[in-house]
């Protein structure tokens, strides 16, 4: 994480630090968490809304073909005002540390991220393309449509240098997930 400058070793004096530590997984893999309770506890909360997944839904109603991709560290590519990087410190055995990049965990995260997505996805959201948080997806009723649409948005995310972290973007479809809900041609079902 360090070569990667999402973290960078924090000064000895630094007056907080959140402790870090393992969680077990249900895949018995370890999670490392680093607890910012305390922080959120004082953190003046961002108001940003997330999308109405109901609307989005509905925008989504009577498509045949989808196209859905996520960017692969969404909140990381978001960097942290070098003033405040020392309000995120943690403690690991070999001294303090603190985050140079947004992470989960933050209670302003989402909503920073979400307004950040919106941003860029302004012009496209809601006309064959729709967002949430680092889930984007594309629909419409033709195949050919579809494949404009989802080179459009890979476009828009490319220009804000997403393109090189983007992840499992499938292949237009017509059926998948997407916020947890099942999409066929013109019918959709809550993920059992």
């Amino acid at each position: 994480m360090m070569k990667g400058g999402l973290i960078s070793q924090a000064p000895a004096s630094t007056p907080i630090a959140a402790p870090f530590f393992f969680v077990w997984k249900k895949d018995s893999t370890r999670q490392p968490v680093i607890d910012y309770h305390k922080l959120n506890d004082i953190t003046v909360k961002d108001s940003y809304p997330l999308p109405c997944i109901n609307e989005t839904l509905e925008h989504m109603q009577g498509a045949k073909f989808f196209s859905k991709f996520n960017l692969k560290m969404g909140y990381n590519q978001l960097c942290i005002k070098p003033e405040d990087c020392w309000k995120t410190t943690f403690m690991m055995p070999d001294g303090p540390y603190m985050m140079n990049v947004m992470t989960f965990g933050f209670a302003n995260t989402p909503a920073y991220f979400q307004q950040w997505m919106s941003d860029i996805l302004q012009p496209v959201v809601g006309q064959h393309v729709e967002n949430y948080l680092d889930d984007t997806a594309t629909h419409h009723t033709t195949h050919g449509q579809t494949c404009d649409n989802q080179s459009h948005g890979v476009e828009m995310l490319s220009r804000c240098w997403c393109i090189s972290i983007l992840r499992n973007a499938n292949a237009i479809r017509s059926k998948w997930v997407f916020l947890e809900w099942k999409f066929w041609q013109k019918d959709l079902r809550w993920k059992s």
